[in-house]
């Protein structure tokens, strides 16, 4: 016989150690009956018993540990490892019918348990199970809250995690929220001094809360909160630009509490306020006001295209391409009839008039007016209703020939006076120039031809002018002679 010690190891840890003395022969435990380390009123009984082949531990005639035989093969061992033998079954379907469990045990409770079995290869896995306390069957039925597959991916709230961190439900990160909630949010908490309202100090708030990626040696980019003066909240996303030099980032985007998301401006005054260019890759933008959709388009020949929403409407900028480089023309579209038609601006005022601008295609006819006058009159290409106001005014002549020089052409036939004179008494106006009436029938006078016909009339004046005043030379010439010789008679 010697003296050795007989050692029990749960992983590193030693749980019993006992100097005993031990044969060299192998020590037999029969069923049912147990072999004890008698000890003193200090030391209690530690006894070992076989139970139908497990190797139960038991202290002062409680149970302490036991080694089922189909459950642990060793505890301890040269690398101080706990291994732990059972169910070798692959799985090839879920849930697995062969598993290995560390059960913590709980008298009038449920269990907790981790959990692994095998895949159908060299595949493995890790569950963790918990017991609800206020599960509706009062059973031992925990059930898995997390699983760590093979791959590495782990579930929380899933068997089937689909990336490296998978989580089905709400997830918190920070100090506890003192009104919890049951919503799926992922919460983002700092330290409660960094939870005051920014007053009137807006835009670049001292008490934020940031999301913020880092990079070695570079510029970051943020995700920022903050909170207005109530219950309003804001997002800011920043970056920092390359030529920067240092990790300054920048506002590039703000959303305000009542939703208004500002790019490249913080004060947003429409639901988006872009404040710089804008460019939009695609070939139209989309209006929608619950009653059409209106369309600004550009089409593939260059012409941008304003669509009201409906068949009968359409504006074209820049229309046919054939214009050239800065010659583009505007035309309104009617899609009943595929003709280009008017363009029209009717004001309708609460009392009054309506005012009109008009452009009509057919010979590029244009009417101002506040009656409502749709055409202009045969012939005219413009119409405005009460005159037109003007500093200067050019009418232009196509050819010399309308203008009246020929008055002093030496074939030219100058009118008698007295054959003036009856004209002037039978038609009571100049000849060649039209009557009163005749203006009001034609709906007005030629501007140019009117300047013509007047300048006509006044060569023809001085040429009557000059034909008097040699009359009246030879008047005077006679009347001089006629009074020398009358005197040389009186001598």
């Amino acid at each position: 016989m010697r003296k050795n010690t007989l050692k029990l190891f749960f992983s590193s840890i030693g749980i019993i150690t006992s100097n005993i003395l031990l044969s060299q022969c192998p020590i037999n435990f029969p069923k049912a009956i147990d072999v004890c380390l008698e000890g003193n009123t200090t030391d209690k009984n530690i006894c070992f018993r076989n139970n139908d082949g497990d190797l139960n531990l038991l202290f002062n005639g409680a149970n302490l540990f036991s080694f089922n035989k189909n459950k642990i093969d060793s505890l301890g061992n040269d690398t101080n490892k706990l291994v732990i033998h059972g169910a070798n079954k692959p799985n090839y379907t879920y849930p697995p019918v062969s598993y290995r469990d560390i059960s913590y045990e709980f008298a009038g409770a449920g269990s907790s348990k981790i959990r692994s079995f095998r895949g159908d290869v060299y595949d493995t896995y890790f569950q963790f199970l918990t017991s609800d306390k206020n599960s509706s069957t009062m059973a031992d039925d925990p059930q898995v809250r997390m699983q760590i597959n093979g791959n590495g991916n782990v579930g929380i709230g899933t068997t089937d995690p689909k990336a490296m961190l998978d989580v089905n439900g709400g997830t918190r990160l920070g100090n506890s929220l003192s009104n919890d909630n049951n919503s799926n949010n992922l919460v983002m908490l700092g330290a409660f001094d960094i939870n005051s309202p920014y007053g009137n100090s807006a835009y670049i708030p001292p008490h934020r809360r940031d999301i913020s990626y880092e990079f070695k040696d570079a510029g970051s980019a943020k995700i920022r909160s903050y909170r207005g003066d109530s219950w309003d909240t804001y997002l800011q996303f920043l970056t920092n630009l390359k030529e920067e030099g240092s990790d300054n980032p920048q506002i590039r985007m703000q959303i305000n509490g009542n939703g208004r998301v500002g790019i490249g401006t913080t004060d947003p005054k429409e639901l988006l306020d872009v404040n710089g260019n804008t460019n939009i890759s695609g070939s139209y933008l989309k209006l929608s006001t619950g009653v059409g959709d209106a369309i600004i388009q550009r089409s593939t020949s260059g012409t941008l295209v304003i669509n009201s929403g409906s068949d009968e409407s359409s504006i074209y900028l820049n229309y046919a391409q054939e214009y050239g480089a800065g010659k583009g023309g505007v035309r309104i579209y009617d899609g009943t009839t595929q003709n280009f038609v008017n363009l029209k601006m009717i004001t309708t005022p609460t009392s009054g008039s309506a005012g009109t601008f008009l452009i009509d295609p057919s010979g590029g006819k244009v009417v101002i007016s506040h009656n409502n006058i749709l055409s202009t009159p045969p012939g005219y290409k413009l119409y405005v209703e009460d005159g037109v106001l003007s500093e200067k005014f050019k009418a232009a002549l196509k050819s010399s020939s309308q203008w009246a020089d020929h008055v002093f052409s030496n074939d030219y036939k100058l009118r008698p006076l007295e054959e003036v004179e009856e004209y002037i008494l039978t038609n009571k106006h100049l000849p060649e120039i039209p009557s009163a009436n005749e203006i009001v029938k034609e709906g007005g006078l030629d501007l140019a031809q009117m300047q013509a016909k007047q300048m006509e009339k006044i060569e023809e004046l001085t040429l009557y002018l000059i034909e008097m005043k040699k009359e009246i030379e030879a008047l005077k010439k006679e009347n001089t002679e006629m009074r020398e010789t009358i005197k040389n008679k009186q001598r």
